[in-house]
């Protein structure tokens, strides 16, 4: 790649490429220094969210969480509870972003037996 190579010129070689090791970065030229120059290291966060995607996809609980939680931002969009919806969730990198679905889902369990309107 003319990049690497022109970034490699200007700051030495490879030793270490963070990457989500995606099939489109696994086959990029700069993967090359896997070889004997360098590593390439997975993106933790990425990992991460990978291993939790395993672990959920199949969960019935949490899918149901999931059909609840898009149908209840639907009903709350256009309502006096708009202030209230759950958060966006993403199209891309839905388990990179799953923590504030679940403060919010804590949320509503804390002010369940609240009175929210005066």
């Amino acid at each position: 790649n003319k990049k690497h190579s022109q970034l490699s010129a200007s700051i030495g070689v490879t030793k270490q490429i963070i990457a989500d090791q995606g099939s489109d970065i696994k086959m990029h030229p700069a993967f090359s220094c896997q070889t004997s120059r360098g590593h390439a290291i997975p993106d933790l966060a990425h990992k991460i969210a990978c291993m939790v995607k395993l672990l959920l996809s199949s969960d019935n609980v949490f899918q149901s969480f999931k059909a609840q939680f898009s149908q209840t931002r639907a009903a709350f969009q256009q309502s006096e509870l708009n202030f209230f919806k759950p958060p966006n969730q993403r199209s891309k990198a839905r388990y990179h972003h799953i923590a504030p679905r679940m403060v919010w889902a804590q949320l509503c369990c804390i002010t369940d037996s609240m009175v929210i309107f005066t």
